[in-house]
């Protein structure tokens, strides 16, 4: 921040206009390498213009931001994560909790809960301990009681606190309806439940269905001034 504003000072000398602009940002451009020192000294730069602007109660200051842009460069193409989860991956669960339940390794309604799971979590994207297992029962039977089938995930059920609407694919309407009340828990999905559907699936070797991110003087303040 020292170094910034010491940057900042030296190339203006308190005058603010196109040409001490262009030395601010030529001089951040050519002394540093790195592309955050750069981003820092222009970002100090930015910040100045606006409180001197909002101190003077003069705009004109900001208007000086449009000489403070980083040069525009062609960004790198991200590769894609290699957790993406994909249709064969939730065919794969599927078929594997239908074959656990044919032999007998679990019960009904283990196999309803973990089907439901699973597709409500496939269609939806909704994270599971975060927002899956913290779904209130209530909130299931009155979505699929409606004619458009949502539901409405309060603040607490959200990762960043964002009440939202996850409306329901007909599939998971068709999944969770057999369900009968109480039997996905008399309070919530619980994290139990999501954790033992996981920790089974694990165990099993089969594809985990976790779907799934300085400072400058008051006297140096005074002495800007615009031409």
């Amino acid at each position: 921040m020292n170094k910034a504003a010491e940057i900042v000072w030296n190339c203006t000398h308190g005058v603010i206009c196109k040409l001490t602009m262009d030395a601010v940002r030529d001089v951040a451009l050519t002394k540093y390498t790195c592309v955050y020192s750069k981003r820092k000294v222009l970002y100090f730069a930015k910040g100045l213009l606006k409180y001197l602007a909002k101190t003077t109660f003069d705009t004109r200051f900001q208007v000086f931001e449009l000489f403070l842009e980083m040069p525009k460069v062609l960004k790198t193409r991200k590769h894609v994560t290699s957790r993406i989860v994909t249709k064969e991956d939730i065919e794969n669960v599927l078929k594997a909790i239908e074959k656990a339940y044919s032999i007998g390794r679990i019960d009904n309604p283990h196999y309803l809960n973990y089907k439901a799971i699973v597709l409500f979590g496939a269609f939806t994207g909704q994270r599971p301990l975060e927002t899956i297992a913290r779904l209130i029962v209530g909130q299931f039977e009155q979505a699929v009681k409606m004619k458009k089938p949502v539901v409405d995930v309060l603040p607490w059920q959200d990762k960043i606190r964002m009440q939202h609407y996850c409306p329901l694919h007909p599939q998971v309407v068709e999944a969770i309806s057999p369900v009968p009340s109480g039997e996905l828990s008399s309070t919530t999905m619980t994290r139990t439940l999501v954790g033992r559907a996981s920790n089974w699936v694990t165990r099993d070797s089969i594809f985990s269905f976790s779907l799934y991110v300085g400072t400058i003087t008051e006297t140096n303040i005074v002495s800007y001034t615009l031409h």
